[in-house]
């Protein structure tokens, strides 16, 4: 009977280590499984890290090229503004050199209608001592 019990626990023992054996080997590949399953998950996260990442680098260059616009908007106004009050100044400025000069061609005119009539006394004097000279 004690063969019967030694064969027993050898065969338990045989049973016991090819189930082990099976054991390990069904851990080893659930255990790649499960890793190239987390690896696979891993590479989903980041490929939607990437696209999220896109997306936002994608929302900040149009809020950069809308900013530039905005900015150059104002910049535009700026100057127009700015060339508004020029001409209005350099019209102003015109005017008023229109009306010194038109002041000025005024006194001219009167001080060449002075010598005018003045010249002509003149002559109208020379011509009469001239003419009572000449009786």
């Amino acid at each position: 009977m004690t063969d019967l019990l030694v064969g027993a626990v050898a065969a338990l023992a045989i049973t016991l280590v090819v189930s082990l054996i099976a054991l390990v080997m069904t851990m080893r590949r659930n255990s790649n499984a499960a890793i190239y399953e987390e690896f696979k998950a891993l590479a989903d996260r980041v490929d939607d890290m990437g696209e999220a990442h896109a997306r936002a680098q994608e929302r900040l260059e149009r809020g950069l090229r809308g900013d530039i616009a905005e900015s150059a908007r104002v910049s535009r106004m700026e100057s127009q503004s700015g060339f508004t009050q020029f001409h209005q100044t350099l019209a102003t400025q015109l005017a008023s050199t229109s009306i010194v000069q038109n002041a000025q061609f005024d006194a001219l005119a009167q001080q060449l209608a002075q010598q005018s009539q003045a010249s002509r006394r003149a002559r109208s004097r020379a011509g009469r001592s001239s003419a009572s000279r000449t009786r």
